[in-house]
């Protein structure tokens, strides 16, 4: 092998019919022939099967790592997939000699993901596939009942009490109605996540959902939105002046920002963020739970927790 950097390098050897070898070794100016003997593959009987127990042909099947998910590498350099059979089932003969990872989607179907499995058994293992999970329904006014004209739909999931929403997969929505399809988790994980979803519009206070399980099928969520007054802040210099031009950041529980000379940014990618007026001025959207803002122009700094 050649053009190894030097330090430690994570290796997989592999071989039809054989367990693959996970090894790391470091690489020095000279090294010492590196000898492998490779066991006998272990087998891994499966079926892929609905709700009611129909088998799912076409289904992929594909290795995501080692199940105890020891360190960054965990055997992730090894790849295999394969689809199943009109009966729903697959099998892999070269296997490695400890629990795996697998993951398992057909079109159609919730996603199982990071899902366990042990390569010690002789017996056929059963993975069923739920229904996607669809959310649906209604969003109006509180006070006079007429439809949101346009609103934001964000998925997220339960976190530490509250939740955590992800700003990049969020939809639109348009004159009072929505729909959104998940066929994947929201979170990869060994245990599924349970979805919450966020709708939000200008000049509304956001609406959360109830936790919903990714295996629940269709829900129906009609939301009524309450007005609120939008927060109108301003930013100062040290001496009182109205500051222009600064780039505002909105920071939740799960953000982090960060000062790198006179640029601020938030580490978290999809994070909120506005820009003052030329009389400092900037507009905070209505905001659930803990806050802060951070913002930054030229060589100052600003930080203000909220709630």
């Amino acid at each position: 092998m050649n053009n190894l950097g030097l330090g430690e390098n994570d290796l997989t050897i592999s071989a039809p019919g054989l367990a693959p070898d996970f090894r790391t070794i470091t690489i020095t100016a000279t090294n010492a022939p590196q000898d492998v003997a490779l066991k006998p593959g272990r087998v891994i009987h499966g079926r892929v099967v609905d709700s009611t127990g129909k088998p799912i042909g076409g289904a992929d099947v594909s290795y995501d790592c080692l199940a105890d998910r020891n360190g960054v590498f965990s055997g992730r350099t090894l790849k295999w997939e394969t689809k199943t059979g009109d009966n729903g089932e697959f099998s892999w003969d070269s296997a490695p000699g400890l629990p795996i990872l697998l993951d398992i989607r057909k079109s159609g179907y919730m996603a199982l993901e990071w899902t366990k499995i042990q390569t010690d058994s002789t017996n056929v293992v059963t993975f069923t596939l739920g229904r996607p999970l669809a959310v649906k329904g209604s969003v109006t006014d509180a006070d006079t009942g007429e439809p949101i004209a346009k609103f934001k739909i964000t998925p997220g999931w339960p976190e530490n009490g509250g939740a955590r929403f992800e700003k990049y997969r969020a939809s639109a929505g348009a004159a009072g109605h929505y729909e959104v399809h998940f066929d994947s988790p929201v979170v990869v994980g060994p245990t599924p996540y349970d979805f919450i979803f966020q709708i939000s519009a200008p000049g509304y206070a956001p609406a959360q959902s109830r936790s919903i399980k990714p295996d629940e099928g269709e829900i129906v969520w009609d939301v009524k939105l309450k007005k609120t007054s939008a927060t109108i802040a301003q930013v100062k210099t040290a001496d009182g002046k109205p500051a222009a031009g600064v780039k505002v950041l909105l920071a939740g529980p799960r953000d982090y920002l960060q000062l790198n000379g006179t640029q601020i940014r938030n580490q978290n990618s999809d994070g909120d963020s506005f820009e003052t007026d030329a009389d400092g001025h900037f507009e905070l959207p209505p905001q659930t739970g803990d806050f802060e803002t951070g913002g930054g122009i030229s060589s100052r700094f600003y930080a203000n927790p909220g709630r």
